[in-house]
């Protein structure tokens, strides 16, 4: 299930929310983090079998409520991007 669609993205002067067809159009050229708990995320393009854009962490969380891993507990992602 897509839970992610939006992230943050550093842009020189601060952390500013965007979403996934900006991201996507972005991918590559800036640091993108999870808007909850700031592990680095991964914009994906709609899928062929129907699954929406999204983001994914890229090193999985089960502290972050916009993971398919989540544990039921909100924390800051161990790697998390400041």
């Amino acid at each position: 299930m897509v839970k992610a669609t939006t992230c943050e993205v550093w842009r020189g002067n601060g952390w500013e929310e965007i979403g996934i067809t900006e991201a996507l159009e972005i991918r590559g050229q800036f640091d993108m983090r999870c808007c909850e708990c700031h592990g680095r995320v991964t914009a994906h393009k709609k899928g062929k079998n129907g699954m929406r854009a999204h983001f994914e962490h890229r090193a999985a969380h089960d502290g972050c409520s916009l993971s398919t891993k989540f544990s039921g507990t909100r924390s800051l992602h161990p790697d998390a991007v400041t």
